[in-house]
């Protein structure tokens, strides 16, 4: 059991690592626009994810199964 827990912070902090704190989109062109766009997306959503993670680990570790 020990070993997927280890497993599973391992992945937390492998998609902790994928965070940023800026995303430029000082771009007027189309393509460099949309890519910043999917970018500010993605970042969103790692943050949700990351979220869900977090109350997920700080449950079991007060013991609700």
């Amino acid at each position: 059991m020990f070993g997927y827990i280890d497993a599973i912070n391992l992945s937390i902090r492998r998609v902790r690592s994928s965070l940023k704190d800026h995303v430029n989109n000082d771009s007027i062109e189309d393509t460099a626009m949309i890519q910043s766009q999917a970018g500010i997306f993605f970042q969103a959503h790692v943050r949700r994810a990351l979220a869900f993670l977090d109350g997920g680990k700080h449950a079991l570790d007060a013991g609700h199964g």
